[in-house]
């Protein structure tokens, strides 16, 4: 279970906020999702330190999972699979070192629209897995006990 899920201890001080961020998720998930954004999902959280577990999500092959932490040297990816790596890759480590080449690099196989849709969720992915890396951190059990609460 996240930290931001409804019910979570960070529901219980902040419910509003947790309700628009799982919304903005919705609306994410809605509007790109697939094996893809599964992958780059994963890759995001590797990259934010996350502890992941054992099982892979849903839509990505175990032996994907296991090869993901250096995806570019495997040939289990394909060319549109690495293009969508690397730009979350980009994305996570320097939004603003984003390339026209590397949004260039997905027109193969989407659209102007999937890729605007793939990077929207891309956004919200890197902002979800950060805040809950970081209210994870901030707000464990004992901590939650003793902070202030909101009006």
């Amino acid at each position: 279970m996240s930290i931001m899920s409804s019910g979570g201890p960070v529901h219980a001080h902040a419910p509003e906020l947790v309700q628009e961020l799982l919304s903005l998720n919705e609306v994410a998930e809605a509007t790109c999702s697939g094996p893809e954004m599964d992958l780059c999902k994963l890759r995001m959280r590797q990259m934010h330190g996350a502890d992941l577990g054992e099982a892979a999500p849903d839509g990505v092959s175990p032996e994907k999972a296991a090869a993901l932490s250096e995806w570019w040297e495997s040939d289990l990816f394909s060319d549109h699979e690495r293009a969508c790596l690397h730009l979350t890759e980009q994305f996570v480590l320097a939004v603003s070192a984003v390339r026209q080449e590397d949004i260039d690099a997905l027109m193969p196989t989407w659209s102007d629209d999937e890729i605007y849709d793939f990077v929207m969720a891309l956004y919200v992915a890197d902002m979800s897995s950060r805040a809950d890396l970081v209210l994870a951190s901030v707000f464990d059990d004992a901590a939650l006990s003793t902070r202030p609460q909101g009006d």
